[in-house]
C-alpha cells in the first residue's frame, strides 16, 4: 500500500467516524457524496471503511453474547 492509499483510507476513516458522530448535517451529507465521487479509488475507500465498521459492529454485539476467548477460539478454528 503506498501513501496515497493510505491517506484515501484516513479520510474514508474520517467520513466514517463524522457520519456516525450523531452530528452530520445534510451539507456533510454532500460533501460525503462529492468525496467518494472524485475516483472510484475514493468510493472504493470509503466502502471498505464502512466494511470494516459494520464488521467490528458485529464482533462488538457478538462480544456482549460471548465472553472474548470464545471469539478467539472460535477465530481460530476457521
Amino acid at each position: 500500500m503506498d501513501a496515497q492509499d493510505e491517506m484515501l483510507q484516513r479520510e474514508a476513516q474520517e467520513w466514517l467516524l463524522r457520519l456516525t458522530s450523531g452530528n452530520v448535517t445534510v451539507a456533510d451529507a454532500e460533501a460525503l457524496k462529492r468525496w467518494c465521487a472524485r475516483s472510484k479509488t475514493h468510493a472504493q475507500a470509503f466502502a471498505e471503511a464502512s466494511l470494516l465498521w459494520e464488521n467490528l459492529a458485529r464482533r462488538r454485539v457478538a462480544c456482549r453474547t460471548r465472553t472474548c476467548w470464545d471469539m478467539a477460539v472460535a477465530a481460530t478454528r476457521r
